[in-house]
């Protein structure tokens, strides 16, 4: 008999399987047209018990074109825009609960009805909120305000794990007419910045059918998204085999996850067979000695209140306001009492209006006063920086703890400078337990919530801990990105490691560094970095403890070169912020080598790998494609490159704008595909399976454990270790 409990994923190693309101926004391949058209059922029912129902237009732009009922092939394929490169158009899939999905399929025939109801009540509410508040073109410049969107809805019932799931998908064509009548397309970055409205409509909208129609009651919304109570929780992980065979190869990271959704997604061939898949789920249940509750008196829902509406951030948009509405209204509600009550939010006379988005008085007023607070205490906050920093405090028996904006960066800070690393959420619990003395750096303080700022500075204040201000390096040295408040000797000197704080200050309460002398703190390799580097070989690949990460840089540039000096080829791995100093590093090494030409155009000369940043469909260049430099013309200023799989391309001028070096690539599985060996400075973010053929190598410090993946438990340990 299958344990349907253990398909859900194991909370103590990944991520939940719960999540907040997502409205995902994919955009159409070539052949959408033929997938959601050929998934149609032969008998053209509503709920057909083989394949799925017949697609039906919506949006105002649809029945301007006199688009109206069930979708035809030839109707949609004529609607969708043609040209060489050009996006015809986007797939929003508004999906239902998973408990909503299960009460769906195996409730009663009004259960089941009223769930379906109230599922394309809430998915024309979401299209309708995108044609008011996304559905634009740019005329000139300037982005104009559509009429209405033109969308193919279809509405499909399984998911690919042939599991209950209830989502249906929009087809949104990528073109509108403007104030003059010309077609043009979308203004795509409002649709981006309002799918979440969206998603928050569709759930309270969703929410508010069933309370009123069945009486469900709902778990406490995350994200505007809720389950219904109806439904236990063991039940809904039972019915999410899909979701479980993604996480379960992606061990929760974002990368890592995307690589999983495409290598576990599994063939859909031939109609969906409702009859015979219903019969399995109903068997499922019965395992799990579950049956679906029959409909109960319908009520009306609790409206939430406005108060501490605004979300606390220092910038939001209007859907910010409406996912925080969709938390407090947890029995949901009508579409237009949502969009009434936002509009009461956004004309609060608290609430400032910033382009597109808006803050509050409060929050600027905040913003100035850590700017203020920061001034002065500015240093360099790349890893090796930090790494010298946290050796230097450590002399005076002092420690430092590194503040950043979220768990994956404390991942690569912890991994990268040894030093403990706290999110900026939570950060505040920690400083309490430090001793007067030790240091605390935030890092990229202008990137976190000024609010979590001034709660670093507050809890500081009170345990006599000095606070600083880490630049990353690429904040410093890229064109126009200087930091606010931190001063051009501070950010550009080699090996600082401290804000102009006097030397009679450093060491006192409340100051910000050690009393370590200039010559220990910018002589490269100082203290232990001439410690021998050891090898662990392991499952994940070999793995490289060095006693800093000035040493496990060095090491894994220098392995990583040796690669390269044998034509094999290799790639290195690092943190996004230090992708450009490690880029920096890695073509000094080449030149050295010898392998790299003197000789540059735009940056790149002969030697180079780069790699696309944006793809060129025109060109038939993909995202992320890479290729070598082959030879570079300074007369001329071209630069002749060679892809992968042999073509030659001539780039020049404009052309090698959104062109990187990629010897150094941030932590994505798709950068290090089909690259060699991959050489990974710092913490386990890219895993053997997605090196393919190649060897993977990790350099982390020696205070780093070899399979640091549980932030939340290291932040405990600390927290542990610091009161004692």
């Amino acid at each position: 008999m299958t344990c349907y409990e253990m398909q859900a994923p194991s909370p103590d190693r990944r991520t939940s399987t719960e999540g907040g309101a997502v409205l995902v926004m994919r955009r159409l391949w070539a052949g959408a047209p033929r997938y959601f058209l050929s998934a149609v059922g032969p008998d053209g029912d509503d709920a057909p018990r083989l394949g799925e129902s017949p697609g039906r237009w919506a949006g105002a732009g649809a029945g301007a074109r006199g688009l109206v009922g069930l979708v035809e092939g030839t109707a949609l394929r004529q609607v969708l825009p043609e040209g060489a490169g050009r996006v015809t158009g986007f797939d929003f899939t508004f999906a239902a609960p998973k408990s909503l999905s299960v009460l769906h399929a195996l409730g009663s025939v009004p259960v089941a009805d009223a769930v379906q109801r109230a599922h394309d009540a809430a998915v024309t509410a979401g299209l309708a909120y995108l044609e008011r508040h996304a559905c634009a073109v740019r005329i000139a410049g300037e982005v104009v305000t559509a009429p209405g969107l033109v969308a193919a809805t279809f509405r499909h019932r399984t998911s690919r794990a042939s599991d209950p799931h209830l989502h249906t998908h929009a087809l949104v064509v990528n073109v509108a007419r403007g104030p003059d009548a010309r077609e043009r397309a979308l203004h795509t970055a409002l649709l981006y910045a309002e799918r979440r409205g969206a998603a928050a409509t569709y759930h309270v909208v969703l929410r508010g059918q069933l309370t009123t129609e069945i009486g469900l009651r709902w778990e406490p919304p995350r994200g505007g998204r809720s389950d219904a109570r109806e439904v236990p929780a063991a039940v809904r992980a039972a019915f999410s085999r899909r979701r479980a065979a993604v996480l379960n190869e992606a061990w929760g990271e974002v990368g890592a996850r995307r690589w999983a959704e495409r290598v576990t997604r599994p063939d859909r061939s031939g109609l969906v067979d409702i009859e015979r898949l219903t019969a399995g789920w109903h068997r499922r249940a019965g395992v799990l000695s579950w049956s679906p509750p029959g409909p109960g008196p319908g009520r009306v829902p609790r409206i939430g209140g406005l108060a501490d509406v605004p979300p606390a951030a220092d910038r939001w948009g209007r859907a910010d306001v409406l996912v925080a509405l969709a938390d407090r209204w947890v029995d949901g509600g009508r579409a237009a009492d949502l969009e009434d009550a936002a509009h009461r939010v956004l004309g609060a006379p608290e609430v400032v209006a910033v382009g597109r988005r808006f803050t509050t008085r409060a929050a600027i007023a905040r913003s100035e006063a850590v700017a203020v607070a920061l001034r002065g205490r500015w240093i360099d906050g790349d890893a090796e920086s930090l790494d010298r920093l946290r050796r230097e405090v450590a002399r005076d028996g002092r420690r430092l703890v590194v503040v950043v904006g979220d768990a994956a960066a404390a991942d690569h800070a912890h991994a990268r400078t040894g030093a403990p690393s706290v999110t900026s959420a939570m950060a505040g619990a920690t400083i309490e337990r430090l001793r007067p003395g030790d240091v605390v750096v935030v890092r990229s303080p202008e990137r976190l919530p000024s609010q979590h700022v001034a709660a670093v500075l507050d809890a500081a204040s009170r345990s006599g801990v000095a606070v600083l201000a880490g630049s990353p390096a690429r904040h410093r040295d890229a064109p126009g990105m200087a930091v606010a408040g931190s001063p051009a000797r501070h950010r550009d000197a080699p090996g600082m490691a401290v804000a102009d704080a006097p030397a009679r200050h450093r060491g006192a309460p409340g100051m910000a560094v050690a009393d370590a002398p200039a010559r220990h703190r910018d002589a490269p390799g100082m203290a232990v970095a001439d410690a021998p580097a050891v090898t662990v070989p392991g499952p994940p690949g070999d793995v490289i403890t060095s006693p800093c990460a000035v040493t496990a840089a060095d090491t894994a540039i220098g392995d990583w070169l040796a690669c390269r000096r044998t034509g094999a080829a290799a790639v290195l791995v690092a943190a996004p912020e230090e992708v450009i100093a490690l880029n920096d590093r890695a073509r000094a090494a080449l030149r050295a080598a010898g392998l790299l030409g003197a000789p540059e155009v735009g940056g790149f000369a002969t030697g180079d790998v780069l790699r696309f940043t944006r793809g060129r469909p025109a060109s038939g260049i993909a995202r992320h494609a890479v290729a070598e430099v082959v030879a570079v013309d300074v007369a001329s200023g071209v630069v002749d490159a060679r892809l992968g799989h042999g073509r030659r391309l001539t780039l020049s001028g404009p052309e090698l704008r959104g062109v990187v070096h990629a010897h150094v690539v941030p932590p994505s599985p798709s950068l290090v595909a089909g690259r060699g060996d991959v050489f990974v400075v710092g913490g386990p973010s890219i895993a053997a399976r997605h090196v393919g053929t190649g060897h993977l190598h990790r350099y982390v410090t020696a205070a780093v454990p070899e399979h640091s993946h549980h932030l939340a438990a290291r932040q405990l340990d600390l927290g542990a270790g610091l009161s004692r």
